[in-house]
């Protein structure tokens, strides 16, 4: 048994038991990790507020090298995302990445650009415009299957390893890439893709992060891009069913009057 100290960021909590809360976390040096917080229910707690998801932390932890539960012995915030925190369109968006973080990540791996990537996207997404909150979550989710092992390939065409041009381009699912016109019409299970959609998921998939929103999505095009990179995410991975937290968002948007959102 190791005792470790590191940064981590809060992705899920649960109870378990009548006082103690189990809580998955991305950590810098591990990957993602579960700990079980003894006590964390009680209300003079050690741990307080520092064990919500979307919660940027440094946590000490007593590390098992045979176990998949370790045993977490102090929790102390580091950023607290109080702007994702204070609001329900910006938090939903914010649990989003924790959700996919959490059922995309290999438990005890080691992915430092993974734990980068996602504290940048949620740093940015306390001061974007709402319209780009769902811009930021389509460069997470391009990123992150980088770093997971399943980049999509957007530049070259996956069928005859041409340059990709053309309007009527088509995205192999299968392939887990882009095809030229040519070879799009040959597969019939490729999902649709137009030259302009093209350009701007290569700007996503190169793009610093703080450069992410200055390019606009083209007009119309949200459904489609959305569509497409969901569409890559469930074909690719074993564990990716609708992701919740947006739905809870988009029950909330619903109900508002006009002019609430």
């Amino acid at each position: 048994m190791a005792l470790c100290k590191t940064e981590a960021i809060i992705l899920r909590s649960y109870n378990f038991s009548e006082s103690s809360k189990i809580v998955t976390v991305l950590t810098k040096q591990h990957g993602k990790s579960r700990v079980v917080a003894k006590g964390a229910r009680r209300p003079k707690s050690r741990f307080c507020g520092g064990l919500e998801p979307v919660t940027h932390t440094l946590i000490v932890y007593y590390r098992k090298e045979d176990r998949e539960l370790h045993t977490l012995s102090q929790s102390d915030i580091i950023t607290p995302f109080q702007c994702l925190h204070s609001d329900l369109e910006r938090l939903s968006y914010a649990s989003a990445l924790c959700e996919l973080a959490d059922r995309l990540s290999p438990a005890e791996v080691e992915n430092r650009a993974l734990f980068a990537l996602m504290l940048e996207t949620l740093g940015a997404m306390e001061s974007a415009q709402p319209e780009d909150l769902i811009v930021l979550l389509w460069f997470f989710e391009l990123r992150m299957v980088t770093f997971l092992g399943f980049k999509p390939e957007l530049k070259t065409c996956i069928g005859c390893r041409r340059k990709a041009t053309g309007n009527t381009l088509g995205l192999s699912l299968a392939k887990g890439g882009v095809l030229c016109p040519a070879c799009a019409v040959k597969d019939a299970d490729a999902c649709a893709l137009s030259q302009e959609v093209l350009i701007y998921l290569q700007h996503l998939q190169t793009v610093r992060t703080e450069n992410v929103t200055r390019e606009p999505p083209p007009r119309g095009a949200t459904s489609e891009i959305d569509n497409l990179i969901q569409a890559f995410l469930k074909y690719h991975t074993d564990d990716l069913r609708d992701i919740k937290s947006l739905h809870v968002w988009d029950r909330v948007h619903s109900r508002l009057p006009t002019g609430e959102s």
